[in-house]
């Protein structure tokens, strides 16, 4: 990684769980990254909540490809962030995800959450974006990554969350 990128936190899964917690984000950097390769204990599809969130209050658009088709999805008023609808993890497919917390400590405007994906492999292979939004003028001070069906992350999966410093 380039050197405006700090780790914040790294954390490789030695036993299955299904929600991954980064807990007192320090309010010191731009925009923050997070960086997950998982596998999961069935198909599932991912997201996150922001600073204990679960309200509807998360917004999403998505593009997504699966090698035989394309399509959007949009939706708005959800209790989570969306990362995908195909290329998602299960046992047998390795799902990579980056995200990009963009202002993130901004106490005046909407959050922004960008992300990509792709799973070449597994039960729904695919790639896509998505773009997210938090209605909350709150800085971000914990992320929770999840699966939406309670399914949990395997044994192995890595999550790194990075702080990107002004320049």
């Amino acid at each position: 990684m380039a050197t405006t990128y700090d780790v914040i936190s790294t954390q490789t899964l030695g036993t299955a769980i299904a929600d991954i917690y980064f807990t007192s984000i320090p309010q010191t950097y731009t925009d923050l990254v997070l960086v997950v390769s998982s596998n999961t204990s069935a198909f599932t599809q991912t997201g996150f909540r922001v600073n204990s969130d679960n309200a509807s209050n998360y917004s999403w658009t998505e593009l997504y490809g699966t090698g035989a088709a394309t399509a959007t999805y949009r939706t708005a008023s959800n209790s989570y962030a969306r990362v995908n609808n195909y290329g998602t993890p299960d046992t047998t497919g390795r799902d990579v995800m980056i995200a990009n917390f963009m202002n993130y400590s901004n106490t005046t405007t909407y959050k922004t959450i960008m992300n990509r994906y792709n799973n070449a492999g597994g039960g729904a292979p695919g790639s896509g974006a998505a773009v997210n939004l938090w209605r909350s003028t709150s800085a971000i001070t914990s992320i929770n990554f999840l699966t939406t069906s309670g399914a949990n992350f395997a044994v192995g999966s890595t999550f790194t969350l990075y702080g990107i410093k002004a320049a």
